[in-house]
């Protein structure tokens, strides 16, 4: 459902004992309006939603639904937070008295850092769908689900041949660094070494968050049930995973053939990212909580089509954004990465040979970077993408409110992660 640009909604920021009034016109209004706001950021202040005339309060309800998602992610956020930082202290009495051990867990201390807790807060959020409990209840399953994050962004920075995460070098790359600082002369057998100690990094953040479950969740009947489904979104994850990485590669070589490229990349969208962002995180938290299969069957479809939607919104974001959005622009072109944007723009053929002159280009200037936007743009994958993505906005607002288990306050969350996931612009 597109937003409503009607009468002002008034929004109404507090601080303390002082009030400040701000008119916005939209939704987006109201999101840039808080994210820029420092004090609304840190939690210095309440906001409320007014709207400024009877015809503009269905924009209103759309912003009450928004600012109780964004309520629910950061509470969760600051206490999830706190508790991996606890966490991650403990980490270093785990490995052995062994120099090699100690090094690859402070390593993966080290990336288990500075995460946005999104996919945590989803786990809070689907228990809290299906309990009355305290969400802190969850809140272990949510940190095993970030460890797996990590472990997951370990192995991805090896595929990836990254050199970044969360700000810090990658653990390949440290690895690297420190070797030559301590003057070990470079060889073959060094990057080899790098990547497979990076491996054991990520598998044993794997490990890490399947024991937070099995201990935490010890005496809870509900234990077999979240330990299956972790272990098949993990399954599911990694099944995108392999479609994204031999995807590309074909293509380049031309070695597949006639093939459905729109099918594929719809697939991994599906196993990779619905599952890893959205499907997982939910329904962990909501099988915790105790749903019956019917309800998490529901809560599944709902999940794969905003994950999917979310997405073909990165991959605009991805080709369009700029620095500021904190997305590494262009490097889908670099790594022949395929989107829709690819694929339509393949399909319809006519602009196809004017983005091969910089798909997989390494050195990839501003100048080439604009030319292949100009590209889309001209070839109608733009559109194309935008208007798919919108319709799996559409699908899910649809799937959810036909989600009669849930009440009004719990779809009103769920309806403001949908426009959180349209809405952000990194």
């Amino acid at each position: 459902m597109p937003e409503k640009q009607l009468t002002p909604v008034r929004l109404i920021i507090s601080f303390g004992q002082n009030e400040s009034n701000v008119s916005v016109h939209s939704v987006s209004d109201f999101y840039n309006t808080l994210m820029q706001s420092t004090a609304y950021r840190s939690g210095a202040c309440t906001v409320s939603v007014q709207a400024a005339s009877p015809e503009s309060e269905e924009a209103a309800k759309q912003c009450r639904d928004l600012l109780a998602f964004l309520q629910a992610y950061q509470t969760a956020k600051k206490r999830l937070s706190s508790k991996m930082e606890q966490f991650n202290r403990t980490l270093a009495g785990e490995a052995p008295e062994a120099p090699d051990a100690q090094r690859i867990m402070s390593e993966f201390v080290r990336m288990n850092q500075a995460g946005k807790y999104i996919r945590g807060a989803l786990v809070n959020i689907g228990y809290s769908l299906f309990s009355d409990r305290s969400a802190e209840y969850s809140d272990d399953l949510a940190l095993a689900f970030e460890l797996f994050q990590t472990a997951v962004l370990i192995h991805d920075d090896i595929i990836d041949h990254a050199r970044l995460r969360r700000g810090q070098i990658t653990i390949h790359e440290n690895y690297l660094v420190q070797w030559k600082k301590d003057g070990l002369a470079y060889d073959e057998t060094c990057p080899d070494t790098a990547h497979s100690l990076a491996i054991c990094a990520g598998d044993m953040g794997m490990y890490l968050a399947n024991l937070r479950i099995a201990e935490a969740y010890a005496d809870s009947p509900q234990l077999g049930r979240i330990s299956s489904y972790f272990f098949r979104t993990a399954l599911k994850t990694l099944y995108g995973e392999v479609i994204d990485v031999a995807l590309p590669f074909y293509e380049m070589h031309r070695f597949r053939g006639e093939h459905d490229i729109t099918a594929d990349i719809l697939n991994i969208y599906r196993l990779k990212t619905a599952w890893y962002t959205l499907i997982g995180p939910l329904c962990l938290g909501a099988l915790l909580a105790g749903c019956s299969e019917a309800q998490m069957h529901q809560t599944e479809e709902f999940a794969e089509a905003l994950g999917i939607a979310f997405q073909i919104k990165d991959d605009i974001i991805g080709i369009y954004g700029n620095t500021e959005t904190g997305k590494d622009v262009g490097s889908d072109i670099s790594e022949y990465k395929q989107t829709l944007l690819y694929a339509y723009t393949k399909t319809t053929g006519s602009h196809f040979d004017a983005l091969m002159q910089y798909y997989g280009k390494k050195d990839l200037s501003e100048t080439d970077l604009e030319a292949v936007r100009d590209i889309f743009r001209q070839s109608g994958a733009l559109s194309y993408a935008e208007q798919t993505m919108n319709g799996y906005f559409d699908k899910a607002r649809t799937l959810l409110l036909k989600l009669d288990f849930l009440s009004e306050e719990k779809k009103s969350e769920l309806l403001g992660l949908v426009l959180f996931m349209k809405l952000r612009n990194k």
